[in-house]
């Protein structure tokens, strides 16, 4: 059965710059969605029943999308999707460097990305000029990127 479920994330939601930015770098500027200050994006999915709408949206094909919506409880972003439908685009999810197309593999690499956008951000501000993210094993075995600056530039 095909549903649309909202997932409740750790991301702040003063952070949403930082969150398109990542999407774009990930899915293309032209497959994320930012709604107006004040309006919801509606996001496809579920075939019949209520539609959910959100603050950002990724547009992932003719069905399916990836909602980021700011809980007004929390203050935090909300994944709002339908995983049946995100299932079906596993090259598109590959493509933007996301391995699985379950929830937590979705989630967290977006999350990754993210972050990744507001530290540039944040050193860039201080005088940094370069970064490369590349993907590496902990020593416990967990996938996660590092992140490599450089004062100055060329």
């Amino acid at each position: 059965m095909s549903v649309v479920r909202k997932t409740p994330t750790n991301l702040e939601g003063w952070k949403k710059e930082y969150l398109v930015e990542a999407l774009q770098e990930m899915f293309g500027a032209e497959c994320v969605v930012v709604a107006k200050e004040g309006q919801k994006a509606p996001v496809r999915g579920e075939r019949s029943g209520r539609q959910l709408e959100a603050d950002v949206v990724v547009r992932l094909g003719n069905s399916g999308d990836i909602g980021f919506e700011v809980n007004s409880d929390t203050g935090n972003f909300e994944v709002v999707a339908d995983w049946y439908l995100i299932g079906q685009h596993q090259a598109k999810l590959a493509e933007a460097g996301i391995e699985g197309t379950d929830r937590v593999s979705v989630v967290s690499g977006v999350l990754q990305k993210t972050n990744h956008a507001f530290v540039k951000a944040s050193l860039k501000k201080k005088g940094f000029k370069k970064s490369t993210l590349k993907k590496t094993i902990d020593a416990d075995g967990n996938e996660c990127y590092e992140a490599v600056f450089s004062k100055g530039g060329f």
